[in-house]
């Protein structure tokens, strides 16, 4: 009888092994860790309260360790986001680049291209590029002065090649027709007049050559005409220092070939020229 007593004794109650199973966890007591941890928390932090199953209440979590983990989440997804639109961008300009190449590489072989339908393709497919990747809208862009140092080393290779000089003045002057009638500037007073006047300089003086008469100024309402179908850009200083070079182009290989036919008609005029008789 004393000894079953002895053993009653040494049992532990079902319900005081549960309690001490909940109550701490190797050594360390839940209640004792949460009221010290409560005096870590910030006043100006809200707590972080979680639901445990099985518990017979909420358990209360150190805000100042749960809130360093997500700031410092934040900031890693910030860091991932910065990288992933750096790689975006340069994938764009790396592809930008690409095209850009394309297009120099057509202008560099523009005589195997030559015209379709009556129209000159180089001319046709720079400005629709342009037009495509925006290129008139840029506040700085350095495709221009590419576009006109391939053209110009294409005409100063063949100066002495008429039928060369006349495909590159097809495909600059219809170029600089189509950039004239798509490019616009909210500009107005003197940059209405000076689009005028440059109308009036290569334009009208082209046509007033051939035609053999007096140039004519534009009227204001028909200066600048858009093109079916495309429509008219807000340009940047890029582009119109872009045209005023196409101008200027358009005009020198004018005087190339005009040099040129000087030096094939200029020997035959002698032979149509005769001198005088003199009477005697």
């Amino acid at each position: 009888a004393a000894a079953a007593a002895a053993a009653a004794g040494l049992k532990t109650p079902p319900g005081a092994a549960k309690q001490k199973s909940t109550s701490g966890v190797g050594g360390f007591s839940l209640t004792g860790l949460a009221a010290r941890a409560g005096s870590a928390i910030s006043p100006l932090t809200p707590d972080s309260v979680s639901s445990t199953p099985g518990s017979a209440g909420p358990l209360t979590v150190v805000a100042g360790s749960g809130g360093g983990k997500s700031a410092g989440d934040e900031a890693e997804l910030e860091r991932q986001q910065a990288e992933l639109d750096a790689k975006r961008a340069n994938l764009a300009n790396a592809r930008a680049q690409a095209d850009h190449e394309v297009l120099l590489d057509t202008i560099e072989r523009a005589s195997e291209i030559g015209f379709s339908g009556g129209q000159p393709v180089l001319a046709c497919v720079t400005f629709r590029s342009l037009l495509h990747w925006r290129v008139f809208e840029l506040e700085r862009t350095g495709l221009f002065d590419r576009i006109m140092g391939q053209m110009s080393s294409s005409v100063e290779l063949n100066t002495d090649n008429n039928a060369q000089l006349t495909y590159w003045l097809s495909n600059t002057f219809t170029l600089l027709h189509l950039l004239q009638r798509t490019l616009k500037t909210s500009s107005g007073g003197m940059g209405a007049a000076t689009r005028r006047r440059s109308n009036v300089g290569i334009f009208e003086r082209f046509n007033s050559r051939l035609r053999n008469t007096p140039p004519v100024a534009a009227k204001p309402e028909d200066s600048t005409p858009g093109i079916p179908g495309v429509r008219q850009v807000d340009a940047k200083y890029p582009a119109f220092l872009f045209k005023q070079q196409l101008t200027a182009f358009v005009e020198k290989i004018y005087g190339f070939l005009r040099d040129n036919m000087k030096k094939e008609i200029t020997p035959q005029l002698g032979s149509c020229i005769q001198a005088p008789r003199q009477r005697g």
